[in-house]
């Protein structure tokens, strides 16, 4: 009979690290598009930096939608970091989108 309740635990546990790894996945994709967009300014090729940073908003979007998501459990500190790295590129996502208009 415990078998169960500590299968459950486990399984609990592992999607959290999961979305853990699936939400620092999408804040990389962040940055990524984020990197592209200044180099896409850069070489004056406002087309792609638009895409770019549109990339960038629709990522960081989920990320925010799942951290304000009370059903999807991730661990505090994990948390907190996650909240950080969002808050921060966040704002580089707004000096970026403010050079372009």
């Amino acid at each position: 009979m415990e078998y169960l309740p500590q299968r459950i635990e486990t399984l609990g546990a592992e999607a959290a690290r999961a979305r853990a790894d699936y939400l620092k996945t999408l804040l990389n994709t962040v940055a990524i598009c984020a990197d592209l967009t200044e180099t896409e300014q850069g070489i004056g090729d406002s087309d792609g930096a638009i895409k770019a940073l549109e990339r960038a908003e629709a990522a960081l979007a989920k990320v925010r939608a799942v951290l304000s998501n009370p059903k999807h459990k991730v661990a505090n500190p994990v948390r907190d970091e996650l909240t950080r790295r969002a808050e921060s590129l966040r704002l580089r996502l707004d000096v970026l989108k403010s050079r372009m208009a």
